[in-house]
């Protein structure tokens, strides 16, 4: 349980850095207005959303189900944070590279589309996990 916590606290500072950084970057290039329609928006809510926010919900289902005694919570657990680092990864980029003045390129679209799957493969891991740790805790409760 203390990776799901510290998966949840290392989220916070990111996402709230990354709030800042999309609030000043444009202030700190001279450009504010570059920011409309850029990635950056959404990055902060991304990171505290899918990562931290995600993250104490798994703490509580892991609290009253034992998620990670399942055997493919670790499956789940890599999957899952290499596509949410890659999306957010990638949306980051992308945001700055717009920002700096750059026309949007598809490969970022492409990228954080690979990132978004391998999100979804872990989001599905998740939940097998869930329904088996649920049924395995109804079992017992009826014994």
């Amino acid at each position: 349980m203390k990776k799901i916590t510290y998966s949840s606290l290392g989220y916070t500072p990111f996402g709230l850095l990354v709030g800042v950084f999309y609030r000043e970057f444009p202030k700190f290039i001279q450009t504010p207005e570059a920011i409309v329609g850029s990635q950056l928006s959404v990055v902060h809510t991304h990171s505290l959303t899918l990562g931290t926010f995600f993250f104490l919900f798994a703490l509580i289902l892991t609290k009253l189900f034992h998620l990670d005694e399942h055997k493919h919570f670790n499956n789940f657990f890599i999957t899952y944070h290499i596509g949410l680092g890659l999306t957010i990864l990638v949306m980051l980029v992308h945001g700055i590279y717009v920002t700096l003045g750059n026309d949007p390129h598809a490969a970022f679209s492409g990228i954080a589309g690979v990132g978004h799957i391998i999100l979804t493969i872990g989001l599905g891991l998740f939940f097998y996990i869930l329904i088996q740790s649920v049924d395995k805790n109804q079992n017992k409760v009826n014994e």
